[in-house]
């Protein structure tokens, strides 16, 4: 517990005021030494306001101060939170210790979510693994909802993934329609995705029954 007698700096995070040592955040973050040592209006406030989440924020200061944070039990969205917020301040130390968490819960359910924010922030190792999650899982992968919630740049690398060419083209299909139905994006970036089915590869009765009535593409040179 850090005694309020030894505070010399805090921060405001959306309302809410956080006290903090200034000297232990600069040793531990360039961000900080920057913001607080580097000539910058905020090196002579004693007190500064940051529009982040007040939750991560205090993990962030419980890592900062102890070299350690409790993640068991949270939801991923508020350990992505998290990690997006310690990667902006580049303490990597703890980038790689929520990332190595996060290799250890990966689940169909949370490997898009997951995937896209390491794209995102950059991350090639948490990235990684998850695409080779996502080999060992591609047909339960391609059928999931969260299949939609990727970006569309993360959704062209993952069909593009050689163990996904071999899934039954049919499901690529349905997965890309729904990704299109649920995306508010260029109708370039939806041609470009229905122009990667092979549709030569799907049978008569699933182009007849599945593709024609999504009315989406022309199937009267399939038939």
């Amino acid at each position: 517990m850090i005694s309020t007698s030894m505070i010399d700096h805090s921060d405001q995070v959306l309302n809410e005021q956080i006290p903090a040592h200034r000297a232990i955040l600069a040793a531990r973050s360039e961000y900080f030494r920057a913001l607080l040592y580097g000539g910058l209006k905020e090196s002579n406030q004693s007190k500064i306001t940051l529009d982040v989440s007040s939750t991560a924020f205090k993990q962030l200061l419980r890592y900062i101060y102890t070299g350690s944070s409790e993640l068991k039990d949270k939801e991923v969205d508020e350990i992505l939170t998290l990690l997006g917020l310690v990667h902006q301040y580049g303490i990597t130390a703890f980038v790689k210790a929520i990332s190595d968490y996060l290799y250890g819960v990966l689940t169909v359910a949370n490997v898009c979510t997951i995937a896209d924010e390491a794209r995102l922030l950059d991350l090639a190792e948490l990235a990684d693994k998850c695409y080779e999650f996502m080999d060992g899982n591609a047909c339960s992968v391609i059928k999931h909802d969260s299949l939609s919630n990727l970006s569309f740049d993360t959704l062209v690398m993952v069909l593009g993934r050689e163990r996904f060419k071999h899934i039954e083209e049919i499901e690529i299909f349905q997965a890309v329609h729904k990704w299109c139905q649920n995306n508010d994006v260029v109708e370039e970036k939806k041609t470009y995705l229905y122009g990667r089915v092979r549709y030569i590869a799907i049978s008569r009765n699933n182009l007849l029954q599945i593709v024609r009535p999504a009315g989406v593409v022309n199937t009267e040179h399939l038939l």
